[in-house]
């Protein structure tokens, strides 16, 4: 028997109670009364230590009796509290409250605590009495229906819940901004009030969708405001249910989307205004590209007849200047002879940009069958036209497996001899040694070989590398234009057309030119054509 109820005993005893026989009877009428009380209750001395405690409060607090003995309720409650608790009791002998503990586990119950102490005939407190009720799960819904309650009323979207009949049973905050009823003019009300009159049914049909247990989340749809304005909201929509699991109303999470529909609505007007220039300038476009097409075709039309045409008296001046300058030669003063020799260098000049402006404008214009052409066969023919240029420079030139492409063979040959003779003639003072390579690529703009397993192929990446003089980056760009030159005719001689030939020939086959180079480290001119099985 618990030591305090032996002090009761001996204590009851000692006063000589008529019903002292009855004493220990009644004694053990309490012991059972208190430990089979559903209520915990823990029975501490006037030091604050635990003597005893029952059933309910060894499994609340989760110690047994060796080890609660000697422990202090503030080891639980914290001192705080316990100071509060131990104030109270010594002003007013109890003490009624809710309070916390952590318990053995380390888990935090709640309880409604009752406190009272036990005086002897000399007043003096003998015993502390605790007596606890678990309100842990109660405490805990209401703290979770404080948040969520919370969370509702600053929720940015209206939450309103009604009742499987259509009657509102809720009303927060933004539900009152977003359509502006109040909470006192909307709760009891039927939820059609926020419905436009030809979307009524649509309310039907969500309850005959929430009877069957569904969720509809993001239903876009209008709805009426008390104003009578309307709005676009987004609705998500879920049925309440029971703790049977039958469905006793509706909870409605409305939110107003009319910004976004109202630029979705501009976007989309913008974008078809933009559509329809687009459409107007397309057209535009497709005539001026007639136009100038039809400009381009006159123009080379009038560069070969011009060019055409001045052959003939041109190979007459050339002829009877350089005639001029063997037969009179020495015979004449110094500056008849320098002037004859200007005449000849211009009149060979002439005939050489002639020449390429031939070349220039018979590029797509006289080409023949676009048929497969074994590029190797191209380079050997180039190098042949070469030859002369190749011996007197002592150039070195290699090359790896060339593919067969799509293109004209003369033009294609034009191309490599072109390349290959301006990286002869861009030497400088180095035997010259060029290389040319082939990688498959993706598409005829890509500017990068394809990687092994991925997607294309269809075309080739050709890469012409010299170890010539090099060329400024600025002028990667211009050195393709038309008479472009960057060293006077003494230094290097030419036309400033074969580069703006290449690029030609290469475009008119759907492909791409360019050049990267770092002055006094050679160039390396790339260039795009279509495989064999390209469209």
């Amino acid at each position: 028997m618990p030591a305090l109820w032996l002090y009761l005993i001996k204590m009851a005893m000692a006063r000589k109670s008529p019903i002292e026989s009855d004493v220990e009877e009644q004694l053990r009428i309490y012991q059972e009364i208190f430990e089979f009380s559903n209520d915990a209750i823990g029975i501490i001395d006037p030091q604050g230590r635990y003597i005893t405690q029952n059933a309910a409060h060894r499994k609340m607090l989760g110690y047994s009796d060796a080890e609660i003995r000697n422990q202090t309720p503030a080891m639980h409650l914290g001192a705080e509290m316990f100071s509060q608790i131990a104030a109270k009791l010594a002003r007013a002998g109890k003490f009624r409250g809710t309070v916390s503990s952590r318990i053995k586990s380390g888990k935090q119950v709640y309880f409604d605590l009752s406190a009272f102490s036990i005086r002897n005939n000399n007043g003096e407190v003998i015993a502390h009495v605790g007596i606890k009720r678990d309100i842990t799960d109660r405490t805990r819904a209401e703290q979770a229906n404080a948040r969520l309650g919370a969370i509702v009323e600053s929720s940015d979207d209206a939450i309103i819940s009604k009742s499987l009949d259509g009657i509102v049973a809720s009303w927060n905050a933004a539900a009152e901004r977003i359509f502006g009823y109040s909470a006192d003019e909307a709760v009891g009300q039927p939820i059609t009030l926020l419905i436009p009159p030809d979307r009524v049914a649509e309310e039907q049909e969500i309850i005959t969708r929430l009877r069957k247990g569904e969720r509809i989340e993001h239903l876009e749809t209008i709805r009426q405001r008390k104003d009578g304005q309307y709005i676009h909201v987004s609705l998500t929509i879920s049925p309440i249910k029971d703790g049977a699991g039958n469905i006793i109303g509706v909870s409605k999470i409305a939110r107003d989307i009319t910004p976004r529909k109202q630029a979705d609505e501009a976007l989309q007007k913008a974008h078809d205004e933009l559509e329809q220039r687009v459409k107007e300038r397309t057209v535009e476009l497709e005539q001026q590209s007639r136009e100038l097409s039809r400009s381009n075709a006159e123009l080379e039309r009038f560069a070969y007849v011009a060019s055409h045409d001045l052959k003939e008296p041109l190979r007459m001046v050339i002829s009877y200047t350089q005639l001029l300058a063997r037969r009179y030669k020495g015979k004449l003063d110094a500056d008849a002879d320098e002037f004859i020799k200007f005449a000849v260098d211009g009149a060979t000049r002439m005939e050489d940009l002639i020449r390429d402006l031939l070349i220039f404008s018979r590029v797509g214009a006289t080409r023949g069958d676009i048929l497969p052409v074994d590029m190797n066969l191209v380079l050997s023919r180039a190098l042949a036209n070469l030859r002369a240029s190749i011996e007197e420079s002592g150039a070195v030139i290699s090359h790896d497996a060339l593919p067969t492409v799509i293109g004209d063979e003369t033009e294609l040959i034009q191309l490599l001899q072109n390349l290959i003779g301006n990286a002869i003639k861009f030497r400088g003072e180095a035997r010259p040694e060029i290389h040319l390579s082939a990688a498959r690529c993706s598409s005829p703009l890509s500017s990068s070989p394809r990687q092994e397993g991925v997607g294309g192929g269809e075309y080739w990446l050709f890469a012409v590398r010299d170890s010539g003089i090099g060329i400024p980056p600025q002028y990667s760009d211009r050195i393709f234009l038309l008479f472009q030159r960057l060293h006077n005719r003494a230094e290097y001689p030419g036309t400033g057309i074969g580069l703006a030939i290449c690029k030609k020939i290469v475009e008119n086959d759907g492909g791409r030119i360019w050049v990267e180079s770092q002055l006094g480290h050679g160039s390396t001119f790339y260039f795009t054509l279509p495989g064999a099985g390209a469209p």
